[in-house]
């Protein structure tokens, strides 16, 4: 990842750990609740607090992380 992206993400952490974690998700969490099969393997890159993951879990998936 470049310094300035790094330096970035250092001095904007809070406001973006805000803004990612009240983001509505609704849409997504049907498309995925409709979408991944029953008791899936889902791999997941980048999974930030872990929000999605845990939503996954909830419904039997098995989460895989990177």
């Amino acid at each position: 990842m470049p310094d300035r992206t790094l330096k970035y993400y250092d001095e904007h952490a809070e406001e973006i750990s805000r803004r990612y974690e009240t983001a509505d998700l609704s849409m997504l969490h049907l498309f995925l609740k409709r979408e991944i099969i029953e008791r899936s393997f889902v791999l997941e890159f980048g999974g930030g607090s872990g929000r999605d993951s845990s939503f996954l879990m909830e419904f039997g998936h098995d989460v895989i992380f990177t």
